[in-house]
Formats: structure tokens, sequence, C-alpha cells
């Protein structure tokens, strides 16, 4: 996806969180005080009509279903976004959001921030590591190339989490290897290419780990060289076509925790594309509450040692379908 700069967009433009002119949000005091007394008048809760206009809104720009996200939450975000941008009642604020693309941006943000750490679910990345990537690296060796894709990256730990299981691989020693990692807010791709963190994202990250993965950097820590030239970080629109296939082929796909925000008809547009991205024989790795088992998927379910993943069939199996059919 691709955010706009305040007001403007491109035609290639995804109303996701942040521009190249970043708008951080105030602390709740600091903009109470700024707010004249109508202003702080906005009531705290929606009534249904408002609640159902603000869905409405957020699953057209992004897909993004809140059905059954906290009511309460949802209602306090969004209106602290509107006592942000000063505004008169919750109907004028849901005015300013259908035509202002920066405040869709940041609304899109407060919507969608979600925990993430260092090699989250652990168990999938064992799998990745001991059972999928030799896998792949056997059937990439002729073009000793390969691609994994973190789509909903967040902050960058899963992508650079994947970039540290290739970079220390013997099997990919030959290869050229690329993270691409994308997701739906403009601050979670700079926190990523800043590749800075602090101890909350080492909580499953051992020991052994920390000197090879990162550096010290001021009171944090800042991801290794050698694993951060294996990454890039860009805005992708799951939601658009064309800047999906911008990504470019694929070997394997890690999209985790992102299904859990969609509802089931934006699920059915976007899985075909994950399969498009995907090489024959390539992965596609979900959250450990999502799965494809009962939806109309053209992926097949593996069962791995310690994960059910998705794969697109190898090309020779693909090529037998074709002359039974």
């Amino acid at each position: 996806m691709r955010c706009s700069p305040t007001g403007t967009r491109s035609s290639s433009s995804f109303p996701c969180p942040g521009s190249r002119s970043f708008h951080f949000l105030l602390p709740r005091r600091s903009f109470r005080s700024r707010l004249s007394p109508v202003e702080r008048s906005l009531p705290a809760t929606l009534d249904a009509r408002e609640l159902e206009e603000l869905q409405s809104i957020v699953r057209a720009l992004a897909g993004l279903s809140l059905e059954n996200a906290a009511r309460v939450t949802i209602t306090r975000k969004a209106v602290e976004r509107a006592q942000a941008i000063g505004s008169r009642s919750f109907d004028h604020y849901l005015s300013v959001l259908r035509s202002s693309f920066d405040e869709q941006d940041r609304l899109l943000e407060a919507l969608t921030t979600k925990e993430t750490y260092f090699f989250r679910q652990r168990y999938q990345f064992d799998a990745f590591e001991e059972e999928v990537i030799p896998e792949l690296a056997a059937a990439s060796r002729g073009s000793g190339r390969l691609t994994v894709w973190s789509a909903g990256c967040s902050t960058g730990e899963e992508a650079y989490s994947i970039a540290y299981l290739l970079a220390k691989n013997p099997l990919l020693v030959n290869f050229k290897v690329h993270v691409v990692g994308t997701d739906l807010c403009e601050s979670n791709v700079e926190h990523a290419r800043r590749a800075i963190y602090r101890a909350s994202s080492f909580r499953a990250t051992s020991p052994l780990e920390m000197p090879e993965l990162f550096e010290p950097e001021g009171d944090g820590f800042r991801v290794s060289a050698p694993v951060r030239r294996l990454c890039s970080f860009r805005r992708v629109n799951l939601m658009r076509p064309d800047e999906v296939r911008e990504v470019g082929r694929v070997d394997a796909i890690f999209c985790r925790n992102v299904f859990i925000y969609m509802d089931e008809e934006t699920r059915a547009r976007v899985t075909p594309l994950f399969y498009e991205r995907l090489v024959p024989g390539g992965y596609l790795f979900l959250g450990h509450t999502e799965s494809l088992l009962n939806s109309d998927s053209p992926f097949e379910p593996v069962h791995l040692q310690k994960d059910l993943v998705y794969r697109r069939a190898p090309a020779a199996q693909l090529a037998a379908r074709r002359n039974a059919s």
C-alpha cells in the first residue's frame, strides 16, 4: 500500500496510516488542553448508526472488519481521533473521514496497531527452518534465488526473524536471498527500516541469538547489518492487485494475524493474490488461529511436523492435473 502526503493521493495509493510528513498523535492530556469546551463535549460513546457508518468506511478503505473487535476500543480510538482534529460532533468527524485521505491514514493506524516480537509463535519458525527451507533451497538451486514475503510485517520483527534464519542456513550460502516486508501502516514501515528495538521485542529470542542478530544502539538494539541487508520494506495494500503484484514472485509468504482483521469476502479476494505471487511449490504461513481449510481456496494444506501450512502445488503436480483434465 502507499500512503499519500496530506490531502493528495497517487494512482497507486492506499489510505494507510502515515505519510512522508507523518503527524504523531499528541498525548491525550496535550490535545485536550487545546480543545474548546464545545470540542471537549464530544460524546465518549457512539450510537449504533455512527458505529455502523464507521465500520462501513473502514471496510471500504482497507477491507478491515471491525465487527468482532472490542466495541469499547473502537469507540475510544475513533473519538480520540475526532477530538484530535477538533470535530464538533461525531457526524462531523465521519464527514471529514470520508473526504480526508490524511485522516483516513491516522484512523487506520489507530485501529490496526497490534503486538509483535521476534520469533513470535516460535514453532512456526522452527517448521520453516527445519522443513520448508531445505525444500525451497532444493527447488531453487537452479536460479540461486530465494525470496520470502512478510505480508503485514508490522514493525519488522517477523521479517528480520525470517532473514536471520535464511542468513545462517548453510544450504543458502551461494543464494541471493531477499525478504520483503509490507504493511498497512507507514509508521510501521519506517520503524522496520530503522531496525531499532527494545527489550519487549526479544521475549522469544534466545541468548545465543542475541549477539548474532543485534548490535547495541543507544538504549536499544539494532538488527545486525548482515541481516538488515537481506530485507526491504514498503507499503502495500493487500486489497489492490496492482500493488500486490509489485512485490514480485516469491517462494514463501508469511501472513500471520492479518486475516483476523478481514471479513470472509476480503479474505476471498486476497487469498488468490497470494497464490498468484507464489512460485509452484511455494508455501503460505498463516497465524495460529487462521485457516483456509473451510474456504474455497486454491491452496493445498500441508501438515508439517510442527505446523499446518498451505502450498501452491509444485509444477510437476500442476502439469499432471492439466494432462488429466
